[in-house]
């Protein structure tokens, strides 16, 4: 069944009624703000706005509804004749005359004669015909009330334009035809087209320059981040995505129909300020101690999905979102469109480059983590009275699994010979980038610090103890925790920092950062660049290394965070007790602690094999 799209209304449409009630020619008005002028078009096009509008008005309840679309001529300019009131036409709004002693003393001529000055002052304001002062007066009256119809109206109904909108929702439908006919499926598509290609309108029916310049400019009003030639950029700021309406009231989430009647506990009034609000509460702010920047990243990245999910798929805003809409984002994760997914490589938001919120079809783990997330941000915001309830909470979460069966747990753990491996592949230890990765892969392999803990540690938050050495350590919900630094962590840290020409742990000083950036011994690098380093370094050594084949196939996988694992898992090995790994890694679950016992596949395998009483 074809679904038939309904005209949405946005800004420009209520410009263009409000010019026609200030006076302005509706092809003038339809130039200016519709961005077209052929006459029949406009015509079906006026009258399709107007029955709209009256309709949208009679369900609101508005008697006024019979004003919307009435032209009531032109407004006559308010020149110094009207200040004394000449009537220039119906549409003139006449004022009183002023007195003659006045306007005589005004023009310095009191040295006229009487009969003088009746006769230039009679010449000068002629007097009012009292049927069109009448008239104009009403006209006035009128207008004024279609201006507020108007205003309230756009309250109630004005929609920005976004770059995801079908083309047919905002142009004209001979014209929306035309550009459909050639791909121009969404706004990006044609933002797209006309940023590709000089001659874009070549190849369109009955569209030449001067219909494509129309054309153009009425997008780059409906979309103004789209420049013309240069298709859609990044919104500008505080992170706001392009593709998320920043101002209306009917879609920011100020009006949310799941909003709590009590004022929240937090100072927001609206979504996007909201999901900030839980980022700052989960992960810190930037420069804060224990800010995880990770964390940070994929937080904002599922609850801007959800988001667009709310305002793109449901047209609601996401305080208004209820346990359907819930249940269809499950369902849209379970087989995501293919216009929000693109392999593109693109900054975020950079819908120029081909951005969009998916590189791909999301798989068990990351639709779970997806709703995991949400959940706990709606929670959140429950608590804080922004919502009146979580919607999360009423559906079976676990539909967003469809008939998908869990894949059977790996270890992320490096193998001590892919470890070997990649310290064998550290030959040029003068080098500032192997020196990094080389403390990085060592220290971290000994403490078990997650990426950002380290990327934040100071020389100061070493601690000497009588039995040895701690780091004081902010990590993942803020939580402080102090980590073990056991002596090959020292060993390689000073090291480290003799590299970087600076004094041992005794005389260094404590804002010194343990990861330096390559052209500062004293600066924190950027995470971006820390992991660029060694994502590199880890393929490259990888590719290199004598090791059996699936064993260098799955050591490819590995990331930064793998030497967390493998620090967790050779300590598990070893026999460490579980609640002293707990507290090592900073986890919140003893479940999570004990995965590390319980999935060596080599070690229970060896287990069995004694019990068995085979060779191991």
């Amino acid at each position: 069944m074809t679904r038939t799209y309904e005209r949405r209304l946005g800004p420009h449409h209520f410009a263009y009624l409000r010019s026609l009630a200030e006076g302005l020619d509706r092809e003038e008005a339809a130039r200016r703000y519709l961005g077209m002028a052929h006459g029949h078009e406009l015509v079906t096009l006026h009258r399709q706005l107007v029955d709209q509008l009256r309709a949208l008005a009679r369900r609101a309840g508005d008697s006024r509804w019979r004003l919307i679309g009435v032209e009531l001529g032109a407004r006559a300019e308010v020149s110094e004749g009207a200040l004394y009131g000449t009537t220039g036409g119906c549409g003139t709004v006449p004022h009183p005359r002023p007195p003659l002693y006045e306007w005589a003393e005004a023009e310095g001529l009191g040295d006229w004669s009487q009969d003088e000055l009746l006769e230039m002052y009679e010449q000068r304001f002629p007097a009012e015909d009292p049927r069109a002062a009448r008239k104009a007066r009403r006209n006035g009256r009128l207008r004024e009330r279609q201006l507020e119809v108007l205003a309230d109206l756009a309250k109630l109904a004005s929609q920005p334009a976004l770059a995801t909108d079908r083309i047919d929702a905002w142009f004209d439908p001979t014209t929306a035809a035309r550009l459909m006919s050639v791909g121009c499926l969404l706004l990006q598509d044609l933002a797209q087209r006309i940023a590709d290609r000089k001659t874009w309108w070549s190849g369109i029916r009955a569209v030449g320059a001067a219909k494509a310049g129309r054309i153009e400019a009425h997008l780059q009003a409906l979309l103004p981040t789209a420049k013309a030639g240069r298709g859609l950029t990044t919104a500008p700021a505080a992170g706001v995505p392009m593709l998320l309406p920043r101002s209306t009231h009917a879609l920011d989430g100020s009006q949310g129909s799941n909003r709590s009647p009590l004022p929240p506990r937090v100072p927001v009034g609206n979504d996007l300020e909201a999901i900030d609000a839980w980022l700052a509460s989960a992960v810190g702010k930037p420069g804060e101690p224990g800010h995880n920047a990770i964390t940070e990243s994929t937080y904002r990245r599922e609850a801007e999905r959800w988001l667009m999910f709310c305002l793109l798929e449901r047209r609601k805003a996401m305080s208004s979102a209820d346990p359907e809409d819930c249940r269809a984002y499950m369902s849209f994760l379970n087989g995501v469109p293919a216009h929000w997914m693109s392999r593109r490589k693109a900054a975020r938001l950079d819908v120029a480059s081909g951005w969009t919120p998916f590189r791909g079809q999301p798989g068990l783990a990351s639709r779970r983590l997806a709703v995991k997330v949400i959940h706990l941000m709606c929670n959140w915001l429950t608590l804080q009275r922004y919502l009146d309830s979580n919607p999360w909470t009423a559906v079976n979460r676990g539909l967003v699994d469809g008939n998908e069966v869990a894949p059977a747990p790996t270890s992320r753990a490096l193998t001590p010979a892919a470890y070997q491996a990649l310290l064998s592949a550290l030959p040029c230890p003068e080098r500032p980038g192997e020196t990094r990765n080389g403390f990085v892969l060592a220290f971290t392999r000994f403490t078990g610090l997650r990426a950002t803990e380290l990327l934040n540690a100071k020389v100061g938050d070493l601690k000497e103890q009588d039995f040895g050495w701690q780091l004081d350590v902010v990590g993942k919900g803020r939580k402080r925790r102090l980590v073990s630094v056991p002596s090959p962590a020292l060993e390689v840290l000073e090291q480290y920092l003799a590299a970087r020409g600076l004094p041992g742990l005794g005389d260094c000083e404590d804002e010194v950062p343990l990861l330096a950036a390559q052209d500062d011994a004293t600066r924190a690098p950027t995470y971006s660049a820390v992991h660029q380093s060694l994502s590199t370094f880890l393929r490259r050594a990888v590719q290199r290394a004598d090791l059996p084949e699936r064993e260098r196939e799955r050591a490819l996988q590995a990331t930064q965070h793998w030497l967390r694992h493998t620090f967790a898992t050779r300590a598990a090995e070893a026999g460490v007790p579980e609640d002293v790994l707990m507290a090592e890694m900073g986890h919140a679950s003893r479940a999570t602690t004990a995965g590390y016992y319980t999935a060596q596949d080599r070690r229970r395998h060896e287990a069995m094999e004694r019990a068995a009483g085979g060779r191991q």
